[in-house]
């Protein structure tokens, strides 16, 4: 009895290696003897190795840096279009993206697809073949005299289809001769939408590409929890930012809500008025009527202030029985009537209340606004006492 050993860069030959040759079996000797010398190709074969790590090294570059570029904080849109972008890089004639428009909404369904929701996001096609150029590619491992001809991936253009109706009848159309991959877009076990990849050959030799689909899953699902958080912080910033009783802004949006707002009224050269609002006898309301009569009044206020204002302006409530409306406008007679609609919208609730008035004169850096403003606003709650006590002289 005898082995053969075979070399171990040929590592391909591996499933003959428990052939046992045995010399009073010729049929066994001849055949193993006929499959073990046959001559190789060694030029064709290292030919095949450099050609194969070229496509390896680059999808393997690519496959990283799209991952990579799958960031969880990107609108939907353009997460979707960088899927869209990667499919495109591989061997398929086209890929279309179609997404549920209720996605974001919290009103995605568990179960099949709803037709009249899908929309169609992403769409690529091949470009004509007369526009791939192969790429000439010398390689010193193999013969010097080889010229490697690797063939440029089909270049992939973006296609607009109106509806999801016409891509179906685009794909009915050019059914003959080809087939279509339909992989399914979930969010958790939510249907999100489907990914259409139209002859989809890069899939014979590409074995990471049903591991890039999980990612795909997997930052869809990020998007969605990304989205849900930034949502929800938004809402706890915005009652962090408001009076829950008049749902006026508190003075905790002074800094990050108000600033911003002036600079922007300022570099219109808008006209800047602060009125400072006090209640007339609001604590013998509260001693008398209770506090519960206090806080309606308080809203019957605050509404009254904001009808009376020009519309996106800044209110707050600065504190107690006490408000700040900052605005903006064109001239003082604007000014003037927002003050006496404020008055008469009070009057009409019998709220009797003082109104001072500042003017700032807002000639600084921005970085000292903050500090001027708060200026204003103390000259504006001098002339609301002045007003004030014209009012308990008057009575």
């Amino acid at each position: 009895m005898c082995f053969f050993r075979i070399s171990a860069s040929f590592r391909w030959l591996a499933p003959f290696h428990h052939i046992r040759l045995e010399h009073r079996n010729h049929a066994v000797h001849e055949g193993a003897r006929r499959i073990l010398t046959f001559r190789i190709n060694y030029r064709a074969y290292l030919a095949w190795q450099v050609e194969d790590s070229i496509y390896v090294d680059d999808r393997n570059e690519r496959f990283s840096a799209m991952v990579s570029s799958l960031d969880p904080s990107l609108s939907l849109p353009e997460l979707m279009q960088r899927i869209a972008d990667f499919y495109a890089s591989m061997d398929l004639d086209g890929v279309y993206i179609v997404l549920d428009d209720r996605i974001g909404s919290g009103e995605l369904e568990e179960g099949c697809y709803t037709m009249e929701h899908l929309n169609l996001i992403e769409a690529r096609e091949s470009a004509p073949e007369d526009q791939n150029e192969p790429v000439q590619l010398r390689s010193d491992c193999a013969d010097r005299e080889r010229v490697l001809e690797v063939q440029n991936e089909p270049g992939m253009r973006p296609i607009r289809f109106k509806n999801i109706d016409a891509l179906n009848k685009h794909l009915d159309a050019i059914r003959e001769g080809s087939y279509t991959l339909v992989l399914p877009l979930h969010i958790r076990s939510l249907c999100a939408g489907l990914v259409i990849l139209r002859n989809p050959r890069f899939i014979i030799k590409e074995w990471r590409f049903y591991e890039f689909q999980d990612i795909v899953l997997h930052a869809l699902t990020e998007w969605d929890t990304n989205r849900k958080l930034v949502n929800s912080l938004s809402t706890l910033r915005e009652i962090y930012y408001r009076d829950l009783l008049t749902g006026l802004y508190s003075k905790n949006a002074f800094e990050p809500r108000f600033l911003p707002w002036l600079s922007g009224e300022l570099d219109k050269g808008r006209f800047i008025a602060i009125f400072f609002l006090d209640i007339d006898g609001f604590k013998e309301i509260n001693d008398t009527r209770g506090h519960a009569y206090g806080d309606h009044i308080l809203q019957v206020t605050a509404s009254a202030i904001l009808r009376a204002v020009p519309p996106d302006n800044f209110t707050y409530r600065y504190g107690g029985d006490e408000f700040v409306a900052i605005i903006s406008c064109q001239n003082e007679e604007t000014i003037a009537q927002s003050r006496r609609r404020i008055l008469e919208f009070l009057a009409q609730d019998q709220i009797s209340a003082s109104i001072g008035t500042s003017y700032p004169v807002l000639d600084c850096p921005p970085d000292q606004l903050y500090s001027r403003i708060e200026e204003y606003i103390h000259d504006a709650d001098e002339d609301m006492y002045r007003c004030k006590k014209i009012h308990h002289a008057a009575r």
